[in-house]
Protein backbone atom coordinates (compact mmCIF):
# COMPACT_ATOMS: atom_id res chain seq x y z
CA UNK A 1 0.00 0.00 0.00
CA UNK A 2 1.72 3.13 -1.44
CA UNK A 3 -0.45 6.34 0.15
CA UNK A 4 1.24 9.71 0.73
CA UNK A 5 -0.17 12.13 3.63
CA UNK A 6 -1.27 15.38 2.62
CA UNK A 7 -1.07 18.34 5.48
CA UNK A 8 -3.46 21.04 4.91
CA UNK A 9 -2.94 23.00 7.85
CA UNK A 10 0.09 22.99 10.93
CA UNK A 11 0.12 24.68 13.70
CA UNK A 12 1.39 25.77 17.02
CA UNK A 13 0.54 27.62 20.32
CA UNK A 14 3.05 29.01 22.68
CA UNK A 15 2.02 30.61 25.95
CA UNK A 16 5.05 32.21 27.94
CA UNK A 17 4.24 33.48 31.50
CA UNK A 18 4.56 37.06 31.89
CA UNK A 19 7.66 38.12 33.61
CA UNK A 20 8.97 41.04 35.72
CA UNK A 21 12.36 42.05 36.44
CA UNK A 22 13.40 44.79 39.32
CA UNK A 23 16.39 45.32 41.12
CA UNK A 24 15.84 44.82 44.86
CA UNK A 25 18.00 47.15 45.60
CA UNK A 26 18.76 50.57 43.50
CA UNK A 27 21.11 51.03 40.88
CA UNK A 28 23.93 54.32 40.67
CA UNK A 29 24.17 55.76 36.91
CA UNK A 30 28.17 56.40 37.67
CA UNK A 31 30.35 55.14 35.11
CA UNK A 32 34.22 55.97 35.51
CA UNK A 33 33.52 57.89 31.59
CA UNK A 34 30.14 59.31 31.42
CA UNK A 35 29.03 57.21 29.32
CA UNK A 36 25.28 55.59 29.46
CA UNK A 37 25.13 52.68 32.21
CA UNK A 38 24.51 49.54 30.88
CA UNK A 39 21.83 47.10 32.70
CA UNK A 40 21.67 43.74 32.37
CA UNK A 41 19.05 41.11 32.99
CA UNK A 42 19.40 37.89 35.35
CA UNK A 43 17.55 35.62 32.88
CA UNK A 44 17.28 37.36 29.32
CA UNK A 45 13.26 37.61 28.11
CA UNK A 46 11.96 35.94 24.92
CA UNK A 47 11.72 39.07 23.04
CA UNK A 48 12.38 42.73 24.01
CA UNK A 49 10.49 44.23 27.32
CA UNK A 50 8.52 47.16 28.16
CA UNK A 51 11.07 49.25 30.77
CA UNK A 52 10.00 51.59 33.59
CA UNK A 53 12.80 53.69 35.50
CA UNK A 54 12.07 55.38 38.62
CA UNK A 55 14.31 57.80 40.12
CA UNK A 56 13.12 59.50 42.94
CA UNK A 57 15.59 62.89 43.14
CA UNK A 58 15.31 63.99 39.85
CA UNK A 59 15.99 68.25 39.82
CA UNK A 60 14.04 70.63 37.31
CA UNK A 61 15.58 69.72 34.46
CA UNK A 62 17.20 66.50 34.92
CA UNK A 63 15.97 63.75 32.57
CA UNK A 64 17.35 60.46 31.21
CA UNK A 65 17.58 58.16 28.00
CA UNK A 66 16.93 54.44 27.92
CA UNK A 67 19.00 52.97 24.62
CA UNK A 68 19.82 49.59 23.34
CA UNK A 69 16.75 47.96 24.70
CA UNK A 70 17.08 44.44 23.72
CA UNK A 71 15.85 40.85 25.63
CA UNK A 72 19.35 41.05 27.15
CA UNK A 73 19.12 44.64 28.80
CA UNK A 74 19.33 48.36 28.02
CA UNK A 75 21.05 51.38 28.33
CA UNK A 76 20.17 54.24 30.79
CA UNK A 77 22.14 57.96 31.00
CA UNK A 78 20.78 60.77 33.24
CA UNK A 79 21.66 64.36 31.78
CA UNK A 80 20.52 67.72 33.42
CA UNK A 81 19.27 70.91 31.54
CA UNK A 82 22.42 71.57 30.50
CA UNK A 83 23.03 68.15 29.01
CA UNK A 84 25.73 67.21 31.86
CA UNK A 85 25.78 63.65 32.52
CA UNK A 86 24.65 63.04 36.20
CA UNK A 87 24.74 60.43 38.42
CA UNK A 88 21.61 59.31 39.60
CA UNK A 89 20.61 56.31 41.54
CA UNK A 90 17.61 54.22 40.03
CA UNK A 91 15.19 51.24 39.83
CA UNK A 92 13.83 50.02 36.22
CA UNK A 93 11.04 47.53 35.75
CA UNK A 94 10.98 45.64 32.55
CA UNK A 95 7.87 43.47 31.39
CA UNK A 96 7.81 40.95 28.93
CA UNK A 97 7.52 37.20 28.55
CA UNK A 98 9.06 33.85 28.99
CA UNK A 99 13.09 33.45 29.69
CA UNK A 100 16.10 32.59 27.27
CA UNK A 101 18.10 29.57 28.45
CA UNK A 102 21.67 29.42 27.99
Amino acid sequence: MNETPLIDNLGCTINLDLRIESPETAISSATDDDSAKVVTYPKSFYSTPDVAINVNNLNSGDYYEITSESETGFSVIFKNSSQTVITKNFKYHAVGYGAKEA
